[in-house]
């Protein structure tokens, strides 16, 4: 009877252990498991034409938008220190960001045109009775300290008439640093894009 005792004991005692063991190896996965994903929009909460389809009196198209490869991806980039950037795997897009881009330039571009139909996805090519605008973005830099800067080409083009480029440099200051503080600024700088945008086309 005393070696079956030992026997059970011994037993015990090695499921015991293996059970601690799962318990630890759980914890600490636990402990080293990130926190949930933050999704951030350039967007406003409902974008929409300024004016009808069948009431508008010529059609925006917005795009396409090019990017620097080093920001052009899901993750906040924020630029630290000297020439380090630091890739936020936690806080992303809620959706590719020159899509981003697009949305929140055709609201500002919107407001500023009561009387046109703004669509994003298009092209550089505009069709006819279309006017396109295209974004090359050079910079589209953050930093908790210092803001964010836009700065690019835009280039509007329409059927019959000579494409007209500018230049642009938007900064905004961030207000506390937060990410959404970040967000906001980018959103900011891109409505004052759309404003140079506006003025350009209101002269067709």
């Amino acid at each position: 009877m005393k070696g079956v005792n030992e026997s059970k004991g011994r037993a015990l005692r090695a499921v015991a252990a293996a059970v601690a063991g799962v318990l630890s190896a759980a914890l600490i996965a636990g402990c080293g498991t990130p926190g949930p994903d933050h999704f951030y929009t350039l967007a406003p909460p409902a974008l929409a034409s300024a004016a009808p389809a069948a009431a508008a009196r010529y059609t925006v198209s917005v795009g396409p938008v090019k990017l620097p490869q080093s920001v052009d991806r899901p993750q906040l980039v924020l630029r630290e220190s000297g020439s380090q950037v630091k890739i936020l795997e936690q806080h992303r897009w809620a959706g590719p960001l020159p899509e981003e881009i697009a949305r929140s330039l055709a609201a500002s571009l919107a407001r500023q045109l009561p009387d046109a139909r703004i669509t994003t996805g298009g092209n550089s090519v505009p069709r006819a009775g279309e006017m396109s605008v295209r974004l090359d973005i050079e910079r589209f830099e953050a930093s908790r300290d210092n803001g964010v800067t836009v700065q690019g080409v835009w280039t509007l083009r329409q059927e019959g008439v000579d494409p007209v480029s500018r230049q642009f440099t938007a900064s905004e200051t961030a207000g506390d640093g937060s990410y959404d503080a970040i967000v906001a600024a980018y959103s900011r700088a891109l409505a004052a894009v759309g404003e140079a945008v506006s003025a350009e086309i209101r002269k067709r």
